[in-house]
């Protein structure tokens, strides 16, 4: 942000740099307010339904459904470009369906 803003001083002057400051500031705190309510809603509906999401991601990982985690299991699961990892976000609530959609 202070990058922009000193770049935008430059080239429109210090009161314009100001206002465009205060206004990216401003839109930056909208963000993050949005993003911290959308996080503590996500929790709270974990917490809501802890038992069935936590039963859907157990199953999810127990690729061979043998009650238990395998090590491989886990590590493909929490392999970070695997498509388990955000299935298991699915099951646990943090992420919706529609979320999964990459572009």
């Amino acid at each position: 942000l202070m990058t922009s803003v000193k770049m935008m001083k430059a080239m429109m002057g210090a009161r314009e740099a100001k206002k465009f400051e205060k206004e990216a500031k401003q839109e930056l705190k909208k963000m993050l307010d949005a993003q911290k309510t959308d996080y503590d809603r996500r929790i709270a509906g974990y917490k809501r339904n802890k038992d069935a999401c936590d039963e859907a991601a157990f199953k999810l990982m127990d690729f061979s459904a043998d009650a238990k985690i395998q090590l491989e299991e886990f590590l493909a699961t929490f392999n970070p470009d695997s498509d388990k990892q955000l299935e298991l976000l699915v099951a646990l609530g943090f992420v919706t369906a529609g979320d999964r959609i990459t572009p």
